[in-house]
C-alpha cells in the first residue's frame, strides 16, 4: 500500500492547509507500474509534484515525462488548469533518446 505524500505545504499553516482545496492524484510509472500517491493543492504547480516524484523513485526528472489524459503536463500547469479532480491519474513515462541509424561501418 502506497503512502500518501503531501506537496505545497511547506509554506502554510494548518488553518490554511483546511481551506486549500486538496485533490489526491495517483501517478503511475510506465516502466515498473509502480504507483505513488500524492496529496496536492489545486493551485500549486505541478513542478513541486514532479519534483517530489523525482525524489522519492530516486530519478533525475529532465528524463521523465508526465501526462495527464494523453497531454504532457508542463511544470507551471496547475490541477485547476488541467481540469483534474481528486482520484485523477498521471502517467509518468521515461524519455528514450537515440533511435537513428548508424551509416558509419555500413558497406554496400
Amino acid at each position: 500500500m502506497s503512502a500518501v505524500t503531501s506537496v505545497g505545504l511547506e509554506d502554510y499553516g494548518t488553518a490554511t492547509r483546511e481551506q486549500a482545496g486538496f485533490i489526491t492524484v495517483k501517478v503511475i510509472y510506465n516502466v515498473d507500474k509502480t504507483e505513488i500517491f500524492f496529496r496536492i493543492r489545486s493551485n500549486v504547480q505541478l513542478c513541486k509534484l514532479m519534483i517530489a516524484y523525482g525524489a522519492r523513485k530516486d530519478l533525475d526528472i529532465k528524463y521523465l515525462r508526465f501526462l495527464f489524459n494523453g497531454i504532457v503536463i508542463k511544470p507551471h500547469q496547475t490541477p485547476i488548469k488541467l481540469g483534474m479532480e481528486d482520484g485523477d491519474e498521471i502517467d509518468c513515462m521515461q524519455e528514450v533518446g537515440g533511435g537513428g541509424y548508424a551509416y558509419a561501418n555500413h558497406q554496400t
